[in-house]
C-alpha cells in the first residue's frame, strides 16, 4: 500500500477500500488475501488507536496483513524524499516507537500462530552524522527486540523485524551485514545479557535484489552466505536494476540519464577491474568519463521481465 498515499486512518481504509478490496473479491475462492500496510508515525498511531474497529473491518473484507512497511516514516509521495527517507534513522528514539507500535498493531491483527514482518530501515544513511554511531543504532535495535519478543509471547504470534539492506545504509554489502550481526549487535546483547538467538529470531532482513544488484553482488549468493551464517531473511523485494555497460554510445547514456529525477534518491555505483565508486545520486556520475567503467548501475526499481 505504498504506493498509495495515505495521511491518516480514514485515507488508509478509503485506499483499502478502492484497490485491495476489489482485488480481494476477484480471488475471494482462495479464502483471504495478503496485504502489506504502509504506515508513517502518524497513521500508525491513528489505527492503533481504532485497532478494534480495524479488525472487525479487516475480518469483513478477508483482508488478511502478513507485513508493514515501516521503513519511510515521512510522507513518501512530497515533492522531494531524496535522503530524507531516512530520517529518522535508528539512532533515534523516534524509530524505536514507531516500530513498536507497528508491532502492536500486528499483535492485536494477527491469530495465534500466525507470523507477519515489519520492514525497516537498516540503521542510517552513510552521510548523515549519526551513521557512525552503530553503539547507539544497536541498542535501538535491542529495544525494539525486546518489546517485539515481548509481544510475541503474549500473543503466541511470531512478528519479526526485517531489516532492509539499501546502499549506502548501515547495511548495504553481505560484509556490512555479517560485521553487523555477528560483531556489533552481537556485541550489544551480550553487554545487556540478550540471548543472541531469540534475536535473531525476531530480527532479520528485508532482501532487496535490486539493492544487491546495485552494489554488484549476487542475489543468490548473498541468500546462500545468510543462510549458512543463520541470518534469517524475512522478506523478498524481487527487482531488478538498469545497468550502463560498452560500448557507451550517445545514446544508452542519454537514456540511463532519464532516469534521474528530483523526488528519490538513486545511488549508483560503477566497476572498474573488481573496484567499486560509489555517487550518492544519479545525478552525480561523471558520464563523460564513462570509458574509465567496466559497468554503472544505479538504484531504480525495474520490473522482472
Amino acid at each position: 500500500m505504498n504506493v498509495h498515499p495515505a495521511s491518516n486512518y480514514n485515507d488508509l481504509i478509503i485506499n483499502l477500500e478502492k484497490y485491495a478490496v476489489p482485488i480481494a473479491n476477484k480471488v475471494k475462492s482462495s479464502g483471504v488475501m495478503g496485504v502489506e500496510l504502509h504506515l508513517n508515525h502518524v497513521v500508525a498511531d491513528e489505527v492503533l488507536l481504532r485497532i478494534e474497529e480495524f479488525k472487525i473491518w479487516l475480518d469483513k473484507t478477508k483482508l488478511q496483513i502478513f507485513s508493514v512497511n515501516n521503513y519511510p516514516l515521512i510522507d513518501f509521495h512530497q515533492k522531494i524524499v531524496k535522503d530524507k527517507v531516512y530520517l529518522p534513522s535508528w539512532a533515534h528514539e523516534e524509530r524505536v516507537h514507531s516500530t513498536i507500535i507497528c508491532a502492536k498493531i500486528l499483535s492485536h491483527i494477527l491469530k495465534k500462530g500466525q507470523a507477519a514482518s515489519i520492514s525497516t530501515l537498516a540503521g542510517a544513511y552513510r552521510y548523515h552524522p549519526e551513521f557512525t554511531n552503530t553503539s547507539l543504532i544497536c541498542e535501538n535495535y535491542l529495544k525494539a527486540f525486546s518489546a517485539i519478543h515481548a509481544l510475541n509471547q503474549k500473543h503466541s504470534v511470531h512478528i519479526t523485524l526485517a531489516l532492509e539492506p539499501e546502499p549506502d545504509t548501515t547495511l548495504d554489502t553481505i560484509e556490512s551485514v555479517l560485521t553487523f550481526f555477528e560483531q556489533d549487535l552481537s556485541n550489544c546483547a551480550k553487554q545487556k545479557k540478550i540471548n543472541m538467538s531469540e534475536v535473531k529470531n525476531v530480527i532479520g532482513l528485508n532482501l532487496d535484489a535490486c539493492h544487491a544488484s546495485v552494489l554488484f553482488e549476487k542475489p543468490d549468493k548473498l541468500l546462500t552466505t545468510l543462510l549458512e551464517k543463520g541470518i534469517n531473511t524475512f522478506k523478498f523485494h524481487i527487482t531488478n536494476a538498469p545497468v550502463l555497460q560498452p560500448p557507451y554510445t550517445q545514446e544508452k547514456i542519454n537514456s540511463f540519464k532519464k532516469l534521474n529525477e528530483p523526488k528519490y534518491l538513486h545511488q549508483t555505483f560503477a566497476k572498474k577491474n573488481n573496484k567499486i565508486f560509489r555517487f550518492k545520486d544519479l545525478s552525480e556520475v561523471p558520464f563523460e568519463k564513462c570509458a574509465e567503467y567496466d559497468e554503472v548501475r544505479s538504484h531504480c526499481h525495474v520490473p522482472l521481465q
